[in-house]
């Protein structure tokens, strides 16, 4: 098959499955824009599709367009009495309401994950505006009659506020670029050309396209495409003078739709027909961008956000945008409530992978995130909160229903139920995505740990998760010292394979810059969780290099042998602290444990630390001085840079030289695979 066939087939088998699936879930309540997200995420790389798509320039240019035609559509049915009915309201919450939501939420990001308040404010603008596909949808898909005033107020705010959260991406953008305005009076010029144009070219678009075809004889399915047409011709327009493009075809579809239009059924339907395929469309490339991986690691943040987003800035810049406007506080309940997310935020999160920003790859992944809990948390919940804040319109004999169906519509818990399926999935898909490892072993006691230390193992070597019980019990001071270096060694040779994994990929992202590649999403991910690890800038690839490194196995069992006594000491046996240390706060963000959870976690902490604290930079100058000349670090060099790890200093030094030396450690300084071909002696340790 070509590759034009290919794709042809491709495209069109995901639309038919989207729309399948959209209409099998709709019984169940299921927001349909979350069925294809879920069925972008499930065709892409990490999915069962195995798709590989990261081609960030075609998603913004394809989500631009798509969100053009949806804002056209969504202008295009807003009638005139229900515009003025709220353009006061959904003004105020689309400037005010945004700006509101997305300090609230850059402050609570900045607590979170420690971010300057530049950084902070851009994933607040990120995830500050409502999704005007997604309301639309929502709205209109379910056959809900909410209060006029209460509908008009929240489709009005999606489509305005689009406008404002671009502009505070881009201005939050330009300052981490360096390419903002200079001067005050700069930014003021910009914000006002970019509202003022883009009203101008929408309202002038929209009159002209109804002049336009009044003038023209054409065929009637013709109407529609032109119109549609014309609207994206003043997205285009605004966007290339630098205006909004966004707020100008959205006015233009409110000018044209209140206009006297020929064929005026035929061209809302189509219209209609248009933005639903740009919204599959636009929601199945963007899941088909995101890789659920990236998802688990930043889920903690993520969750925190859209919970403080949903919970807290969204009500909190509701309440206060509709003060002057008599709304109602169960109203304004709803519409708190009702503030989805969608598209627009995901396709916000491109920017930043676009413009290079330290960090994008964590923007567009919390954002991403933040969609999946609003979809999936309010869009399911939204006819059981219009009932509970009573802003539906009664129908005669409709309260008795209403109460039923809160209480006993499978909707009502379906949500629940996806939401734990969804959890389930997630995690599944990333433990079947992680790589075959070492096998790891627990034993009871001390037989057991001789009888699988002495076996092959089939998955590599063996590591020991912990000591027995009765590991201080071995009566025999040299079986219990071959014990020990026997399970240690599996331990940090181990530990520096990831380390030199970690290196070859810092190697390869510095190819990468020569040549003048971008980074894939993938790879910044991973570029910005290595930076996280050694505790470097995102930017400093050369500093980045110098930490990840090894450390000499002979160093690191020296070090172990003083801290637990040769595998005796209560620390060890009790929490798996092999080194004196307790454990660091994981890189997931979570709480900080009081013990290891295994030996290879402390081997790993005790790595992180050489290779990341600002007190060992000595001995890494060392060890990339020695690297140069192309030799593998020895801990008996090394060890004269280990001083800070003791309060006594050098006097530890000599003590780690010592078991070095005595015990002939440095037999075990050499690379994994030379270890292989001749192995190291483990017979007889010498104290």
């Amino acid at each position: 098959m070509d590759s034009a066939a290919y794709i042809l087939l491709l495209g069109s088998g995901l639309v038919v499955l989207a729309i399948a699936a959209a209409a099998a879930t709709g019984r169940i309540g299921a927001p349909i824009l979350l069925v294809f997200l879920a069925l972008g995420m499930l065709a892409g790389e990490e999915g069962p599709g195995g798709i590989a798509f990261e081609n960030y320039e075609l998603a913004y240019l394809f989500g631009g367009l798509a969100l053009a035609i949806i804002l056209f559509d969504g202008g295009a049915r807003t009638s005139r009495r229900i515009f003025r009915l709220a353009a006061k309201p959904a003004g105020a919450l689309a400037t005010v309401g945004v700006a509101l939501t997305a300090g609230l939420t850059g402050a609570f990001a900045a607590w979170l994950f420690g971010f300057g308040w530049v950084e902070a404010g851009l994933l607040g603008a990120i995830v500050a505006s409502t999704d005007a596909a997604a309301v639309f949808s929502l709205l209109g898909g379910r056959g809900l009659r909410v209060a006029p005033r209460v509908a008009a107020t929240l489709e009005a705010e999606s489509g305005l506020n689009d406008p404002i959260a671009v502009f505070l991406v881009l201005a939050f953008v330009s300052v981490l670029t360096g390419t903002a305005p200079d001067t005050w009076y700069g930014w003021v010029l910009s914000v006002s050309w970019q509202a003022a144009g883009g009203a101008v070219i929408g309202m002038a678009s929209g009159w002209l396209i109804l002049a336009a075809q009044k003038r023209l004889n054409m065929a009637r399915g013709l109407y529609p495409i032109f119109a549609l047409a014309g609207g994206i011709a003043a997205f285009g327009f605004a966007q290339s003078l630098s205006a909004s493009g966004f707020l100008a075809v959205y006015l233009a579809g409110v000018v044209y739709g209140n206009g006297d239009r020929r064929e005026a059924d035929a061209v809302a339907s189509a219209l209609d027909g248009f933005a639903w395929l740009a919204q599959i469309g636009m929601f199945l490339m963007l899941g088909m961008l995101v890789f659920p991986s990236h998802l688990i690691a930043v889920a903690p943040g993520a969750l925190a956000i859209a919970a403080f987003l949903i919970l807290v800035a969204r009500p909190l810049a509701v309440f206060l945008s509709l003060i002057p406007f008599r709304f109602l506080p169960r109203e304004r309940a709803f519409v708190s409530w009702t503030g989805l997310r969608g598209a627009v935020p995901i396709f916000l999160g491109v920017i930043p992978v676009l413009a290079g920003v330290e960090n994008a790859n964590l923007y567009f992944s919390i954002a991403f995130a933040v969609v999946l809990v609003s979809l999936l948390v309010q869009g399911w919940t939204i006819p059981l909160a219009a009932r509970l804040t009573g802003v539906i319109e009664d129908r005669p004999g409709s309260e008795e229903r209403r109460h039923r169906a809160v209480w006993r519509s499978p909707r009502t818990w379906a949500g629940l139920a996806a939401a734990s399926a969804a959890m389930v999935s997630t995690v599944w898909i990333a433990r079947v995505a992680e790589p075959t490892g070492p096998v790891t072993i627990a034993p009871a006691t001390v037989d057991e740990l001789r009888a699988a230390l002495s076996a092959d193992s089939p998955g590599g070597a063996e590591l020991v998760a912990d000591f027995p019980p009765d590991f201080d019990q071995i009566e025999d001071v040299d079986t219990r010292k071959r014990l020990f270096l026997q399970t240690l060694e599996p331990l940090i040779r181990a530990g520096n394979a990831q380390v030199l994994d970690d290196r070859a990929a810092i190697e390869n992202w510095m190819s990468a810059e020569l040549e003048g590649r971008r980074l894939t999403l993938s790879e910044q991910a991973h570029r910005d969780l290595l930076a996280r690890r050694y505790n470097t800038p995102y930017s400093d690839l050369e500093e980045m290099l110098r930490r990840a490194d090894v450390i000499p196995p002979s160093l690191a069992m020296a070090q172990a042998v003083l801290a637990t006594g040769w595998g005796t000491s209560d620390a060890v046996l009790q929490r798996n602290a092999l080194f004196g240390r307790r454990p660091d706060t994981p890189e997931t963000g979570e709480e900080r444990p009081l013990q290891f959870e295994t030996l290879y976690d402390s081997v790993w902490d005790y790595m992180r630390a050489l290779n990341s604290r600002p007190e060992y930079s000595a001995l890494r100058e060392a060890r990339e001085s020695v690297r140069s000349s192309n030799v593998y670090p020895r801990g008996d060099a090394m060890a004269r840079y280990i001083g800070p790890y003791a309060q006594s200093g050098e006097a530890y030094v000599a003590q780690v030289q010592a078991v070095i030396e005595s015990n002939e450690l440095t037999r075990f300084d050499q690379p994994a695979e030379s270890s292989e071909e001749s192995p190291p002696s483990l017979d007889s340790p010498r104290l």
